[in-house]
């Protein structure tokens, strides 16, 4: 004859089965979370940069500046090129060098060096040693301006482009 513990044992075992297996198998809260955890992420990078060059075609190596020099009222050419992925917020050409006065330009296409005017239109003054901005004064990706410097007084030193973040970047860029 049984006794009523084994019926309690027996009941016992299942409930410890069924909390093991309850334990052991994976939570339905558990799968929205890794579903989340899964979802791919897009990472982007930006760069922007100007330089100078006496060169008037790329490649154009980061970095560089361009040697200038001239006699009283003597214009000479140089080229400001984009070599980032973003156009810059701002553009300084920075004018270091031994002359009092000296007048820059930039114009989309080169200059007509015969007639001294910009060949693609009006020609677009640039204050030096500060920052500007704008299409007519700051090259677009991948792009050039023509700039020509015109030496009001005698001299001659070295012109390299400064910039700084494109305002639409956020600070993670």
């Amino acid at each position: 004859m049984r006794t009523g513990r084994g019926c309690s044992a027996g009941l016992r075992c299942a409930a410890a089965v069924a909390a093991l297996l309850l334990w052991s198998a994976p939570s339905a809260q558990a799968a929205p979370a890794a579903a989340a955890e899964s979802v791919p992420v897009v990472v982007t990078s930006a760069s922007w940069g100007v330089v100078m060059s006496n060169a008037a075609q790329g490649p154009y190596a980061p970095g560089t500046s361009a040697a200038i020099s001239g006699a009283i009222y003597a214009d000479q050419y140089v080229t400001a090129a984009n070599t980032g992925t973003r156009v810059p917020g701002t553009v300084s050409y920075l004018y270091s060098g031994n002359s009092l006065l000296i007048n820059a330009f930039t114009c989309p296409t080169p200059w007509d060096r015969t007639t001294a005017r910009c060949a693609g239109g009006q020609g677009t003054t640039v204050a030096l040693n500060s920052p500007v901005s704008g299409a007519d004064v700051v090259p677009p990706v991948g792009g050039v301006l023509y700039v020509k410097i015109n030496f009001v007084a005698a001299g001659s030193g070295t012109l390299e482009a400064l910039t700084t973040k494109p305002a639409a970047l956020s600070s993670n860029a």
